[in-house]
């Protein structure tokens, strides 16, 4: 997860990242958010999602750029970004900052209990009962 104010250089810091991985020969994945979002819901259509995920994590380097930039649909929101558009506990730009502020480990206990607390998923309706955690955080300062 790399976070920082608009126009800090995000985008650039994960294109470098990426071009510097292809020119080492390792397969790069990019979305945007929308786009990964988009991805799911067509395959969730044909009862493919996981085949399509599966390929994506085939790639050493899957890169989703604009993380809270445009709202998620809950059916499509996956990992940490549920904690934003399935649960409601943190807001895109809170997530952000939660992150920063309290680390990754503390985000995903948070998710766990409340993926816990609704392990029949009736108060927050969602394809998964749980749904895989993983990030790395890198702040950027302007």
């Amino acid at each position: 997860m790399v976070c920082g104010p608009s126009g800090t250089g995000k985008t650039f810091l994960l294109e470098a990242l990426g071009q510097l991985a292809v020119e080492q020969g390792l397969h790069v994945a990019w979305f945007t958010l929308e786009d990964l979002g988009g991805l799911i819901r067509r395959h969730r259509a044909d009862d493919t999602v996981s085949k399509a995920i599966s390929k994506i994590l085939r790639a050493e380097l899957v890169v989703v750029d604009d993380i809270g930039l445009l709202p998620v649909a809950a059916d499509a929101a996956e990992g940490l970004y549920r904690l934003v558009d399935v649960f409601t506990a943190v807001t895109a730009a809170g997530l952000m900052q939660a992150a920063v502020a309290k680390g990754l480990s503390r985000l995903y206990a948070e998710l766990r209990a409340l993926e816990d607390a609704d392990r029949d998923c009736s108060k927050y309706p969602r394809v998964k009962t749980y749904d895989d955690t993983s990030g790395i955080l890198i702040a950027v300062d302007g």
